[in-house]
């Protein structure tokens, strides 16, 4: 984790948060992943 948090620091990687969704929506989620046309990464925040 400490590798990925500091390449997305420095530019190295890049992404695009489509959504964040609680855990509780997971298998909403997947629904929307398989549909397709979702752009950018759904996150699930389990905090």
């Amino acid at each position: 984790m400490d590798t990925l948090r500091r390449q997305t620091e420095n530019g190295t990687l890049t992404s695009h948060v489509a959504e964040v969704l609680p855990a509780a929506r997971a298998v909403e989620a997947h629904h929307m992943l398989e549909a397709g046309g979702v752009r950018g990464r759904l996150v699930l925040d389990f905090t």
